[in-house]
C-alpha cells in the first residue's frame, strides 16, 4: 500500500482553531497513541530509508515499516506495511518486509516511546 502524509506542527491554540473550523468534511477523530519506533544500534534502517514502529492506540497495536523518503514541503509519499501485533516486538515473518529489512532483525532495538495525540482520517 502507498500511504500520502501530511504533517502538521502546530501550537495548541492553532490546532484547536483549525479543529473549529473543521477542514476535513466529517468530525475529526482524535485519538491518543504511543509510538515505540525500532532500529539498529547503527541506524540500518534510517540509513536505508526505512521506518519500523509500532504504535499503540487503546488496545490495538499495529507494526507499520516504511520505506523510501519521498519528502516534499512537509508530504510524504512511500510505501507502507501495517499488521496487527500482540505486543511491543516487531514481527518480522511478512516476506516483503523480511526482504526489506535484511538482517536488521536480530540487532533491532527499540528508540524510545512517543506518545501523542492526533487527528486521525482514513
Amino acid at each position: 500500500m502507498q500511504e500520502t502524509e501530511l504533517k502538521l506542527e502546530l501550537l495548541q491554540s492553532g490546532a484547536r482553531s483549525l479543529l473549529k473550523k473543521n477542514p476535513f468534511g466529517s468530525p475529526p477523530i482524535i485519538l491518543q497513541q504511543t509510538s515505540i519506533y525500532f532500529d539498529t544500534p547503527g541506524w540500518d534502517l534510517s540509513k536505508r530509508g526505512l521506518s519500523l514502529r509500532i504504535r499503540q492506540s487503546g488496545n490495538e497495536r499495529i507494526q507499520t515499516v516504511k520505506a523510501g523518503d519521498g519528502v516534499a514541503a512537509g508530504s510524504f509519499t512511500r510505501e507502507e506495511w501495517e499488521r496487527p501485533v500482540a505486543g511491543d516486538t516487531p514481527i518480522l515473518d511478512d516476506p516483503q518486509i523480511r526482504d526489506l529489512l535484511a538482517d536488521a532483525g536480530p540487532k533491532l532495538a527499540a528508540l524510545g516511546r512517543v506518545p501523542r495525540g492526533g487527528v486521525a482520517r482514513r
